[in-house]
């Protein structure tokens, strides 16, 4: 059921996405996100985070989270 429910969110997300005259003001960062959520089954926010994370440079991750991330190919930050 929750893969299901995941398998909704993405498509949804999906289609607002490419609804004609939706313009988003980060659309590559979405596009990312949502190929990267597809392809590793993870949320699509932690997706948007680590699409984020790599948009911008970073080195590394800081989060509690780690366990949802490694599968993203996040670099995570020690603390």
């Amino acid at each position: 059921m929750v893969h299901q429910r995941h398998d909704r969110v993405l498509e949804i997300l999906s289609a607002v996405f490419a609804t004609p005259g939706m313009t988003l003001t980060d659309a590559s960062l979405v596009a990312d996100a949502l190929s990267l959520a597809t392809a590793t089954a993870a949320e699509f926010a932690d997706a948007y985070i680590a699409a984020s994370s790599r948009a911008a440079g970073c080195s590394g991750m800081a989060t509690f989270n780690r366990k949802d991330f490694v599968p993203l190919g996040v670099e995570l930050a020690p603390f």
